[in-house]
């Protein structure tokens, strides 16, 4: 069964008049969540120390 796509009947715009301190806050905080999201390390992606590929190193007994 095909959906239709979705059609509001009203768009409410609400408005908020915050002072700049609290305007870079809110900056940062979004700043910082965006940084984590895209520089986050995936499991698969993470390299071992002394290999050059992701999680294949085979302890040898010197690991730390």
């Amino acid at each position: 069964m095909k959906q239709s796509p979705w059609k509001p009947e009203t768009v409410e715009v609400d408005f908020v008049t915050v002072s700049p301190e609290e305007f870079d806050r809110i900056l940062d905080e979004w700043a910082e969540m965006v940084y984590r999201h895209l520089c986050q390390l995936h499991e698969k992606d993470i390299l071992v120390p002394g290999t050059s590929s992701p999680n294949t190193a085979e302890s040898t007994g010197t690991d730390v």
